[in-house]
């Protein structure tokens, strides 16, 4: 246990001190910051190229990451949606009224807000159409009195 918190003693005194040095640069004149490159040996342009390609690199495989996780957390959710014990029409037709009665009884959810980039409801796939229609029964909103 004490090498552990040793070994985050020091990982904690290793961002304190990149920090402080990134403070210390921040603070140099573009040309003072030139010339600090210059002095170890480095030409300023080649550097601040290789500096940004690097960077770059970093957040392209952090984004590439982030877009995996997501991915793999929207896998999650449909296959978690699909087993959602529901008895749902099996005509389009009927699929699409009962999703039109359970907005108009429900006034408040926006038809625009659920289809997104569809103009009209009849637009939407059938996945798309099955899909809603479960995610409104897992928040309990397909449970409505008819009018």
């Amino acid at each position: 246990m004490k090498s552990k918190t040793k070994a985050n003693d020091v990982w904690s005194q290793y961002e304190r001190l990149l920090d402080l040095e990134a403070e210390a640069i921040m603070n140099l004149s573009e040309e003072e910051l030139d010339e600090e490159i210059r002095g170890s040996g480095l030409d300023p342009q080649q550097f601040g190229q290789r500096a940004t390609r690097v960077f770059a690199e970093a957040l392209g495989e952090s984004g590439h990451q982030a877009l995996a996780e997501s991915r793999q957390t929207y896998q999650k959710e449909v296959t978690s949606l699909k087993r959602v014990r529901l008895s749902l029409p099996t005509s389009m037709k009927d699929k699409l009224q009962l999703l039109k009665a359970c907005l108009a009884h429900h006034h408040y959810l926006k038809p625009a807000v659920l289809t997104g980039q569809y103009r009209k409801l009849s637009d939407m796939a059938p996945a798309d159409i099955d899909s809603l229609l479960r995610q409104l029964h897992v928040l309990g909103l397909l449970k409505f009195k008819k009018t």
